[in-house]
């Protein structure tokens, strides 16, 4: 739900940059002279499609493969399959849900740097639908760490593991 209104919120400010950079060139075909018209209109038109590089960027990075690979510092090993995701950073605050399928070798070494702690429970405001740990307390293992260096000054990692299912998920929220 975060995410879309992430998305949502980007589509409306691509809107609404769009109509003033709609605006601006129109102001500029009258009151610029001839001569530079030209130039200010087609800086102005540049302008008016930076938004939407910011949109096709966002898109780009949101892809669970990268999502992935920029969580964990490393492209998904070949064992890690079905990922899902979701990741939103806007203004001071962020988060990051992953879920997928992986060797219980990937997972030492994605929770390498992290602190086991099997009585930790993930708490946010706005946990994605599919992001379901299991709860069973003998095959799932936790980890946390609040090192996680991704910008932000107060951050929060958790890496749950159900060794039956071979099913991870892992939570991540930055908040300055």
């Amino acid at each position: 739900m975060a995410a879309l209104c992430s998305i949502i919120t980007l589509f409306v400010v691509v809107g609404v940059a769009f109509l003033v950079y709609s605006g601006l060139a129109g102001i500029v075909a009258v009151l610029v002279p001839g001569r530079m018209r030209r130039k200010v209109t087609t800086f102005l038109a540049i302008l008016a499609l930076f938004p939407f590089f910011i949109i096709g960027f966002y898109w780009w990075q949101s892809r669970p493969g990268v999502v992935f690979e920029n969580t964990f510092g490393l492209s998904p090993p070949v064992d890690v399959k079905n990922i899902q995701s979701e990741f939103a950073v806007l203004g001071d605050s962020g988060h990051c849900y992953l879920a997928f399928d992986a060797s219980p070798q990937t997972i030492a070494r994605l929770s390498s740097l992290m602190t086991r702690n099997d009585n930790a429970l993930w708490t946010a405001n706005a946990i994605p639908s599919w992001w379901q740990p299991s709860q069973s307390l003998p095959t799932v293992h936790r980890w946390e760490s609040s090192a996680v260096r991704k910008g932000f000054s107060n951050e929060h990692a958790q890496l749950i593991y159900d060794t039956t299912a071979s099913r991870a998920w892992y939570a991540w929220e930055g908040i300055d």
